[in-house]
């Protein structure tokens, strides 16, 4: 798919009586874009539309050649066999920064959650207003296990500063390999 935003990979996890659909997001054009809408078809396995399902990329705007996590939660749809992805988007104006983050732990929690925790530094040499932070757990081939947006300290942060960020990823047994 050459100039556009679109789903790079996604697993579907059954958890309980809800349906999840995480994956990433690739913005392959020249545009930064936002926001990034991503429409989820839900189909039983005669093809038979059950639901749509809609939700946003975890980082609201993406730069060119970056990639954004989405994950779309709701009932699970009785016969649900697999869904399609469109993505939809539209250029902006607006001025994207991407502050430096450092992971300073990575591991299962002791109730066998993943946990992500770390720092984000401000590299530039004015303010960024929004600070957000999305982390994406992959297999050992690159393929989404899970995203999340993290919670940040700050959500502003002067030239220089740093903020803490930790995300806590519910489905128990992950063993990302990145």
């Amino acid at each position: 798919m050459l100039n556009s935003v679109h789903v790079m990979s996604s697993i579907n996890r059954v958890e309980g009586s809800n349906l999840r659909l995480v994956g990433e997001l690739y913005n392959n054009t020249t545009k930064t874009v936002g926001s990034v809408k991503v429409t989820a078809k839900l189909y039983n396995a005669s093809n038979v539309l059950l639901a749509t399902r809609t939700a946003y990329a975890d980082l609201t705007y993406m730069v060119p050649a970056s990639r954004a996590p989405f994950r779309i939660v709701g009932s699970l749809p009785a016969g649900f066999h697999h869904a399609t992805f469109s993505v939809s988007s539209a250029a902006t104006t607006r001025s994207i920064g991407a502050p430096t983050p450092t992971t300073t732990t990575n591991g299962p929690d002791a109730g066998d959650h993943w946990k992500v925790a770390g720092t984000v530094k401000n590299r530039y040499t004015t303010s960024v207003t929004t600070v957000w932070v999305a982390v994406t757990l992959y297999d050992d081939r690159g393929n989404v296990l899970d995203a999340a947006r993290a919670s940040v300290g700050k959500t502003t942060l002067g030239a220089g500063q740093s903020t803490t960020f930790s995300a806590t990823f519910i489905p128990t047994g992950l063993s990302p390999n990145k």
